[in-house]
C-alpha cells in the first residue's frame, strides 16, 4: 500500500519532497510489453519490432483499447498523497493538420483515461486526460496531460479515524501504514465506501490504429510530493 504521514514530531526537519514514477510501455518489445499491457482485437493487433498494429491500407483503421495489467504503486508506504498529476506521450505522434484557427489531431489520439485506488481493488471512475495542443507546429509531438485529486469531502471520515488513532499526542509522527491496517480492523469494508488517498494508479486508452501506422512508445510520467517533516516516523 502507498502512504505519507498527516502528523510529525516536533523540531524534526521540515520540507517539499518531489517524486515520481515513469512507466514506459515499448511495444517494439513485445516481451516485456504484454507484462505491462493488454489490447483488444489481438487476432490483427500485433506487438513486433515496428510497434504495435496491423497490415492494412492507410484508409482502414482498427479500434483498440490498451489498459494496464498491473496497478502503479505511488506515493511512500507510511504517507498516502491525494494528488497525483499525469502526463503522456504517443511516440510517433501521428498526423496533425493546422488550420488558421484550429487543429485536427492524428487519429491515434483517442482518448487516455486514468483512475485511482487506496489499495488496489476499489476504484475510482475512469478519468479523461486532456489532450494537448503542440508547441511546436513543425514538428508536433502528442501529448494528454491531468491531475487525479481526491476531493477533501471523501477524505473527512478517514482523518476522523486518523486522529482516533494517533490520539493527542502530536509530538510523534503517524504511521499511516499501521493507522491503515488498524482502520480495517475496526471497518472491514472501508474502502468498498470511502477512497481517500491514492495508492494506486491504472491507464485505460481508448484509440484506433490505421494499417500503415506503429504504436512504438507511450511513456507516462506520474508526479506527486509531501510537504512538512521529512523523517519517517518511529516503528515500534
Amino acid at each position: 500500500m502507498s502512504a505519507l504521514a498527516l502528523l510529525a514530531v516536533a523540531g524534526m526537519s521540515r520540507a517539499t519532497v518531489e517524486s515520481g514514477r515513469e512507466v514506459l510501455w515499448d511495444f517494439t518489445q513485445a516481451d516485456k510489453v504484454v507484462k505491462l499491457v493488454r489490447w483488444t482485437d489481438t487476432k490483427y493487433l500485433k506487438a513486433t519490432a515496428d510497434g504495435l498494429g496491423w497490415n492494412g491500407r492507410d484508409n482502414e483503421s482498427r479500434d483498440v483499447t490498451i489498459e494496464t495489467c498491473q496497478p502503479v504503486a505511488v506515493g511512500w508506504s507510511w504517507h498516502p498523497v491525494t494528488t497525483v498529476s499525469v502526463s503522456a506521450e504517443i511516440v510517433p505522434a501521428g498526423k496533425f493538420s493546422f488550420g488558421p484557427n484550429s487543429i485536427t489531431f492524428p487519429v491515434t489520439a483517442g482518448v487516455l483515461y486514468a483512475r485511482y485506488s487506496p489499495d488496489g481493488r476499489h476504484w475510482s471512475t475512469w478519468q479523461a486526460l486532456d489532450v494537448q495542443e503542440p508547441h511546436n507546429h513543425q514538428k508536433p509531438r502528442l501529448f494528454f496531460a491531468g491531475t487525479l485529486r481526491v476531493p477533501q469531502r471523501a477524505r473527512r471520515q478517514y482523518a476522523a479515524l486518523l486522529q482516533e488513532f494517533a490520539g493527542t499526542d502530536r509530538r510523534v509522527a503517524v504511521d499511516e501504514e499501521a493507522a491503515v491496517a488498524w482502520v480495517l480492523k475496526k471497518k472491514p469494508d472501508f474502502f468498498e465506501k470511502e477512497l481517500p488517498f491514492i495508492g494506486y494508479v491504472e491507464f485505460l486508452w481508448e484509440t484506433q490504429i490505421r494499417g500503415d501506422q506503429r504504436v512504438q512508445q507511450v511513456k507516462i510520467h506520474l508526479g506527486y510530493g509531501r510537504s512538512g517533516h521529512v523523517d519517517l516516523p518511529p516503528r515500534p
